[in-house]
């Protein structure tokens, strides 16, 4: 997790627990955010439900608003989605928060198991290839 991230979880229990006691979560808004945080992350409900311990018909029912997760759910559903308690709750809070990519986990573990001289390689590498890729787009 990088230090960016802490923040959007840090400040998604106070802000879930503030908003839902005012009865301000929007269900509608939870449920379209949750499902478009599975897709994002290429999870079938199924596959959600076996990471995070409960039946696919629970967590179909967070999904269709028929059930509500509790703030330990809700926080166990953005690791495992890669995003943020805020994003799914749509607080307002943690927006620089976006659904990740699960590959740039991947990718951050591949770049710090290198000797510093191969980081610089790999930097200098992925700048070519977006220089490439404007190129392409460019012509």
């Amino acid at each position: 997790m990088t230090e960016r991230q802490k923040p959007c979880y840090i400040d998604f229990i106070k802000t879930y627990r503030q908003v839902h006691a005012r009865n301000e979560v929007s269900i509608i808004g939870f449920t379209e955010q949750l499902k478009k945080a599975r897709l994002a992350a290429g999870y079938t409900q199924q596959q959600v439900a076996d990471l995070m311990g409960i039946t696919n018909s629970t967590y179909s029912g967070y999904e269709t608003g028929k059930r509500q997760p509790d703030v330990a759910k809700v926080k166990q559903l953005a690791k495992v989605l890669h995003t943020s308690g805020d994003i799914l709750l749509e607080t307002g809070y943690g927006e620089d928060c976006a659904v990740r990519d699960p590959r740039l986990d991947e990718l951050s573990s591949l770049y710090q198991a290198l000797l510093p001289e191969f980081q610089n390689y790999a930097l200098e590498m992925i700048r070519q290839l977006g220089r490439l890729q404007d190129a392409k787009i460019n012509s």
